[in-house]
C-alpha cells in the first residue's frame, strides 16, 4: 500500500480547523443568548430572560448590584440590601430548609427587603382524579394541615438542614390556581392601593394567593384575586408577586413599568439577584483561581515546558543503545569526549619523534604565524625538528616544544 500523500494531511487538518472552528462557534452563540439558562435568568438576554433589568440597575450610580452562586451563609446583613428571586416554582415555598428560612427571617428583620416573583402559570400541572380527592378528603385533619415551623418541634433528623418547613404557612400565605384563561382573553391586574403605582398592568399567570393574614397589604388583583402583596416584617419587608413577567426582557421592551420596579426595589443601595434556586452555582476551582491572581502566562509555560519534554522523550539527543550496533559507529566510544579523542588518535597513528614534526607542518600551513618568524628563526626550528625525528632513547616532543617556544619568543634584536 502506498503512504498518503501531504496534501491528504494539510485537507485533513483544514476540516479539523473548520470543524473545531463552528463548533466553538456555535457554544459562543448559545451562551451569548442565555439559552442554556432557564427562564427569568438575570443571566438570561432573549425575552425569557432578565438580564435587561439587572444590566439597567448596575448602570445606576451608588446602586451595587450583583449574582448570588453561593451559600445563603454568606449572605450580608439585610440592612438596605434587596434579595430577589425571580421565576420560582409554585411549589418552591413548601418544602424549604429550616436553616435556610432562618436565614431569611434574619436578613429581611435586619432591614431587608425580599423580593419574590413565581414564574407564570396557564393552568393548574395537573388535576387530581375524583378517587383520589376523595380519599384526601377522607382523611384526618391532622395529615391534611402542613406542620409550620414554629408548630414544628419533634424531628427524626436532627440536623437542622434536614428539616423542611412551609414557608407560605409560615409567613401566613397560600399560592393557588385560578381557572384557566379563555382563548383570546386578556387578564389585566388592577391597583387596590398605592396611587403613585400604574393603575392597571397586563398579567400573564393564574396563580393567586389566598387567606393571606391580615399584615399583608395587596397592591394589585385579577379577577378579584390578590396577585401582588406586601407585607412588613420587623425593620424590614417581603414583597410577593405571583407573575414574574413585569421583571423580563419581552417586558422592559414593550411594557416598560418603571414605577412598579422602582417600587420592588425601595430605597436600598444593594441588590441580590439569586441565581441558586435555579441550581446554578458557582464553585471556586483552580481555573477561578488562575484567573483572578492572572496566573495565565504561567501556566502557558508549563504547558510548554512539557511539551518540550514530551519533544525531547520523543527524540533523544543522545543515541539510543539500538544505534550502538550500527558498524557505522561501532568504533565510536561512549561517554568520551572530543579531546581524549584526539590524544588516542595521535597515540595510534603518530610515532613519538614525529609528533613535533607534525605540529610544525600544520604550524607552517598558516601564513600569519610562518610569516611573522624571522627565516633564523625558522632555520633553527627546522633543526630542533629534525633532531626530534632521530629515533633515540632520549626523544622527548615535550622538550622539543619548549625549545621551539624558547625560540618563538625571543625578541628581534635591533
Amino acid at each position: 500500500m502506498s503512504k498518503p500523500k501531504r496534501s491528504f494531511y494539510l485537507i485533513l487538518m483544514i476540516f479539523m480547523a473548520c470543524f473545531l472552528y463552528g463548533l466553538l462557534r456555535l457554544f459562543g452563540f448559545t451562551f451569548a443568548s442565555g439559552e442554556l439558562y432557564p427562564a427569568y435568568s438575570t443571566l438570561r438576554t432573549d425575552p425569557l430572560g432578565t438580564k435587561a433589568f439587572y444590566e439597567s440597575l448596575n448602570l445606576i450610580k451608588n446602586l451595587e448590584v450583583s449574582r448570588n452562586f453561593g451559600s445563603f451563609s454568606k449572605l450580608p446583613e439585610g440592612k438596605n440590601t434587596a434579595l430577589v428571586f425571580l421565576g420560582l416554582a409554585q411549589d418552591d415555598l413548601e418544602n424549604t430548609p429550616k436553616s435556610l428560612a432562618q436565614t431569611l427571617d434574619r436578613f429581611i428583620q435586619q432591614g431587608g427587603r425580599l423580593i419574590i416573583a413565581f414564574a407564570p402559570q396557564q393552568g393548574a400541572p395537573f388535576d387530581l382524579p375524583e378517587d383520589s380527592k376523595k380519599e384526601k378528603k377522607e382523611q384526618p385533619k391532622e395529615k391534611q394541615e402542613k406542620k409550620s415551623w414554629k408548630e414544628e418541634k419533634k424531628s427524626e433528623c436532627p440536623d437542622e438542614d434536614c428539616l423542611n418547613i412551609s414557608l407560605a404557612d409560615h409567613w401566613g400565605l397560600e399560592v393557588q390556581f385560578a381557572e384557566k384563561s379563555k382563548p383570546g382573553e386578556e387578564i389585566q391586574a388592577l391597583r387596590r392601593d398605592k396611587n403613585d403605582l400604574p393603575p392597571r398592568i397586563s398579567w400573564h399567570t393564574v396563580l393567586f394567593f389566598d387567606k393571606i393574614d391580615r399584615p399583608w397589604k395587596t397592591i394589585y388583583t385579577a379577577r378579584n384575586k390578590p396577585v401582588i402583596i406586601e407585607k412588613a416584617y420587623g425593620r424590614g419587608s417581603i414583597m410577593i408577586a405571583a407573575d414574574s413577567y413585569l421583571f423580563s426582557n419581552e417586558a422592559l421592551r414593550k411594557e416598560r413599568l418603571p414605577e412598579l420596579l422602582v417600587w420592588f426595589i425601595g430605597p436600598r443601595s444593594k441588590i441580590i439577584f439569586d441565581e441558586t434556586h435555579f441550581g446554578i452555582y458557582k464553585s471556586e476551582g483552580v481555573a477561578t483561581l488562575v484567573r483572578r491572581f492572572r496566573m495565565q502566562w504561567f501556566i502557558a509555560g508549563i504547558l510548554l515546558m512539557a511539551v518540550l519534554f514530551i519533544w525531547k522523550q520523543m527524540t533523544p539527543l543522545v543515541p539510543s543503545k539500538n544505534q550502538a550496533t550500527d558498524p557505522a559507529l561501532a568504533n565510536i566510544a561512549p561517554g568520551r569526549d572530543y579531546t581524549s579523542g584526539l590524544i588516542s588518535l595521535l597515540k595510534s597513528h603518530i610515532p613519538i619523534q614525529a609528533v613535533l614534526s607534525a605540529c610544525f607542518q600544520e604550524w607552517s600551513k598558516s601564513r600569519e604565524s610562518y610569516q611573522k618568524a624571522v627565516k633564523a628563526k625558522l632555520e633553527a626550528i627546522e633543526e630542533v625538528v629534525r633532531s626530534q625525528n632521530i629515533k633515540t632513547k632520549d626523544t622527548d616532543p615535550v622538550t622539543g616544544y619548549q625549545a621551539i617556544h624558547k625560540i618563538l619568543s625571543q625578541r628581534r634584536k635591533s
